[in-house]
């Protein structure tokens, strides 16, 4: 049973617009009810587009939360057929990856006609007190690594970097 699911905020008041173009984006905080004193900090992102409306890529991609990821060889099909298609922008969301495929991750993060961006997706933090009872534990009532908002993070990440983007 899922118990956690990501939420997303939208603002729209030119007096907060002018905050964040002052200011730069806040710092923000996600903490537990049970432990107010433990607060874990969030990066935020700005999907603003660009006031000219130039972007720097036309397409791009985004892949579901990569989790224990050892076949490498999908890793390379995936990036050869898509970079075929025109895409230039990679949004690689991961969990964990073997070895080789954080290896040949690299090789296409150092090729100089696309643009890789590997997003960690990790597990919330614990402060271990879960493993006298695992039912506890936060990271065991996700629903597949919340897939839906991970897709929606990459939308929104994307929006002033690229004209179109493939959710994969």
């Amino acid at each position: 049973m899922c118990d956690f699911g990501g939420f997303y905020a939208e603002a729209s008041a030119p007096e907060f617009g002018e905050l964040l173009n002052a200011k730069g984006l806040p710092e923000v905080y996600i903490t537990r009810v049970n432990k107010p004193c433990l607060m874990q900090p969030m990066k935020l992102h700005d999907a603003r587009t660009p006031s000219n409306g130039t972007r720097n890529h036309q397409l791009a991609i985004c892949t579901q939360p990569l989790f224990y990821y050892v076949d490498w060889t999908l890793i390379a099909q995936f990036f050869e057929m898509w970079i075929l298609q025109g895409v230039t922008k990679f949004y690689i969301y991961f969990q964990s990856l073997a070895f080789e495929t954080d290896a040949l991750l690299r090789v296409y993060e150092n090729e100089a006609t696309i643009d890789v961006e590997r997003i960690p997706w990790s597990a919330f933090p614990t402060d271990g007190d879960f493993l006298s009872k695992p039912e506890n534990d936060p990271n065991n009532r996700v629903c597949r690594l919340e897939v839906l908002s991970a897709i929606n993070d990459c939308v929104l990440r994307s929006r002033g970097h690229t004209k179109f983007v493939i959710s994969y």
